[in-house]
């Protein structure tokens, strides 16, 4: 007979989309620098040159990610946050998230989206920034989970793993 594991299993947390509409890149570099621990993507389209950056900070418990284009106003981009787990997301103010409860360990993650320049919405389905010439997304996520306790999660309350990944990213 299968054993049975009540504190869960690995899980994929999640993943952050990304839709740019575009449908063909050339001159495509990826590079990871280590003095600096960033992640960089450069590609051109119909002329302009795209550049992502990405970056995990430890002690701000965020990952950080830069889009700019070599032109102003050419950045158009749909953000749409998927649980790795069920659940649905909420989007609103710039800002998506999900939250849940695996069999004992909670969970809660975040994202913000800051445009420079452009236009941002919210909708039910993601987060779109139009026309924008430089955009960063903070992402950051928690769970209850303590291996430190005899019961395996540390006692904070869902309201509690909120407020810390909204600290988080206000702070960041």
């Amino acid at each position: 007979s299968e054993k049975s594991n009540k504190y869960g299993s690995y899980q994929n947390f999640g993943s952050l989309k990304v839709s740019t509409g575009h449908s063909s890149k050339s001159n495509y570099i990826r590079t990871l620098d280590l003095t600096t621990a960033t992640g960089t993507v450069s590609y051109t389209t119909n002329g302009v040159e795209y550049t992502r950056q990405y970056i995990a900070s430890n002690p701000a418990q965020v990952i950080a990610v830069r889009y700019a284009a070599s032109q102003g106003g050419k950045l158009n981009l749909t953000f749409t946050l998927v649980p790795g787990v069920s659940g649905s997301m909420t989007y609103s103010n710039g800002e998506g998230y999900f939250s849940g409860k695996l069999d004992v360990v909670s969970y809660n993650s975040r994202f913000k989206v800051v445009n420079t320049g452009g236009s941002l919405s919210s909708k039910s389905n993601g987060i779109t920034v139009s026309g924008a010439d430089e955009v960063v997304i903070y992402l950051a996520g928690v769970t209850d989970f303590d291996n430190t306790k005899s019961t395996y999660v540390s006692g904070a309350t869902a309201e509690d793993l909120a407020n810390t990944v909204s600290r988080r990213l206000d702070e960041a």
